[in-house]
């Protein structure tokens, strides 16, 4: 099972100006280059930005501490932008507040406060559950599989399966890309959870919905999801001792 991770993204071609400029210039180094980026995204902060750059900006330094391993300086940063901007309505600050939520419970999580990851995430849930924009309904669906991740860590499988379930049923007509992968990682964590629990057989229903969505997916990190849920399905089966089966399975995977 996985915790996913909101990135950073650009300001709008709208903002100009310093701080957008180096923003945009730090983004480019964030993955590659973390400890690069994070001088600049500093002084992107310090050559007063609007609103909407600075949220971004913030976002950005929280995400890069996480890469360098500073997560307790990761968890103030998400401190000091709720205390800035919780109350922006300004979509585009909104959007950062949501993905920030997302990224503070994976934090708590990393630092061994699931409990506390999981009350986050729901705050996040219920300010954003019913939002229309794409960008704070995938913060919505990433909340909910990152949910069910640490319920199971904390034990509580059930709760889990029933979370997964949760973004199965309010994304499973989406066409957009992100929203597609994620009830894709959904499927498959809820299939292995069943599997954690003994039941077998409702593990291979799971991965038959999943491979049923993504069987005719073209692009490479769908078709990497429909791989992983050929090859759990064929684990499932070998635990319920339908073995012919199984093989037909693998013979797919070749």
């Amino acid at each position: 099972r996985r915790q996913e991770i909101s990135a950073p993204t650009s300001p709008s071609a709208a903002s100009d100006g310093l701080s957008a400029g180096l923003l945009r210039h730090a983004e480019g180094l964030i993955e590659q280059k973390p400890e690069s980026a994070l001088p600049i995204i500093e002084a992107s902060l310090m050559a007063a930005p609007p609103n909407d750059v600075a949220a971004k900006a913030l976002f950005a330094r929280a995400y890069v501490l996480r890469a360098l391993g500073r997560a307790e300086e990761e968890l103030t940063v998400y401190g000091e932008l709720a205390a800035r901007f919780d109350d922006a309505t300004d979509l585009s600050i909104r959007e950062t507040i949501a993905k920030s939520l997302v990224n503070k419970g994976a934090c708590l999580n990393t630092l061994g406060r699931t409990e506390e990851g999981v009350t986050v995430i729901d705050e996040m849930l219920a300010r954003f559950s019913d939002a229309s924009e794409l960008a704070l309904r995938e913060s919505v669906a990433t909340g909910l599989l990152n949910k069910g991740n640490q319920l199971g860590k904390l034990g509580r499988d059930e709760d889990a399966v029933a979370t997964y379930e949760e973004l199965e049923v309010r994304f499973n007509g989406s066409i957009e890309l992100p929203l597609q992968k994620l009830v894709g990682y959904a499927l498959f964590n809820k299939g292995f959870t069943l599997d954690r629990l003994g039941r077998n057989g409702d593990a291979v229903i799971a991965y038959d919905t999943l491979l049923a969505r993504l069987g005719g997916a073209s692009e490479l990190v769908l078709r990497e999801v429909f791989a992983g849920g050929l090859l759990a399905k064929g684990q499932s089966l070998d635990m319920l001792g339908r073995f012919e089966e199984e093989i037909a399975v693998y013979n797919n995977l070749v």
